[in-house]
């Protein structure tokens, strides 16, 4: 009975192991497991390679992007600044006023238009010629262009001609000779009327005229 058993056993192993035929080795399952997939990563890996290398070369090397000239944008140094002047008082500007044109009152009449633009230290005077037409200004080169555009604004607003001229010299900050105002007459001259000269006339003396004398007659 046990030994009917046995065999039984051995016809079943031998049906599903069935024996190796000569020559021939059995392979183990494990090992071309392991063996087929170590060469599918193997592939994987070759392919991965192959295609970051292929993109590599298809992508091309970036080249630096020249900047571009622009024409005039050099750099442009910066001036220097320049110390402004100091502005100088009104008060302290010393004007002199000169009557030249020989009509009374001429001088005071800009005195005046010159204190109501601020300036006081204004002196007033005869010119040595008295028949100017024109207004004419010496103006020191030491004023700031502010106080010679106001006063030049001023003359050419009140007088006909104006004439301005600077000058490193001189007693006075501004030195004015006035003319004609606009719409002003020269100032008539007067002419001296010659005296006749009386004519020397001779009268002509009475010439004596002899009387005759009786002649003696006898008794």
């Amino acid at each position: 009975m046990e030994e009917g058993q046995e065999t039984g056993q051995e016809v079943q192993s031998n049906f599903t192991n069935p024996p190796t035929p000569p020559g021939v080795t059995r392979k183990k399952k494990g090992k071309t497991g392991i063996l087929v997939i170590g060469i599918f990563l193997l592939l994987i890996a070759v392919g991965v390679g192959i295609y970051f290398i292929g993109k590599s070369r298809q992508e091309p090397e970036a080249t630096p992007t020249p900047t571009p000239f622009i024409r005039g944008a050099e750099t442009v140094s910066t001036p220097e600044s320049t110390s402004t002047p100091e502005p100088v008082a009104k008060e302290k500007v010393s004007i002199e006023v000169l009557n030249g044109t020989g009509i009374a009152g001429e001088a005071g009449f800009l005195q005046g238009k010159l204190k109501t633009l601020g300036y006081s230290k204004i002196e007033a005077g005869n010119a040595s010629n008295q028949d100017n037409e024109a207004t004419s200004v010496v103006f020191s080169d030491k004023l700031p262009d502010s106080i010679v555009e106001e006063i030049t604004k001023l003359l050419e607003d009140t007088y006909k001609t104006v004439k301005t001229r600077t000058s490193s010299s001189g007693s006075v900050d501004v030195s004015i000779t006035t003319g004609m105002r606009k719409g002003a007459t020269p100032k008539p001259s007067i002419t001296a009327t010659p005296t006749p000269t009386p004519k020397a006339t001779s009268t002509a003396s009475p010439t004596p005229t002899l009387s005759p004398s009786p002649s003696p007659t006898g008794n």
